[in-house]
């Protein structure tokens, strides 16, 4: 079992620019390597989703943002045992 347990929360920032564009990063690992792709990754024990999306935004693209709000929230079972 991974450092997560069974509960598995992943965020994902949408950073729009002033003039409306979207930015997005071309994944370097995993079974999205080489898509393009919002920011995101998984919220870390202790850490709020608020807290999770703004870190995974700096670490993937050095932009320190702001958070607006949410835009929506998505569940799922992974393998038949992870939620």
């Amino acid at each position: 079992m991974s450092k997560r347990g069974k509960v598995w929360l992943a965020v994902a920032g949408l950073v729009v620019d002033a003039n409306g564009d979207w930015l997005v990063v071309k994944k370097r690992y995993s079974g999205l390597k080489n898509q393009w792709s919002l920011p995101a990754g998984f919220v870390n024990e202790g850490e709020t989703a608020d807290e999770a999306v703004l870190r995974e935004v700096a670490e993937e693209t050095g932009i320190q943002c702001s958070l607006k709000g949410m835009i929506g929230l998505r569940t799922g079972v992974i393998r038949n045992e992870i939620s």
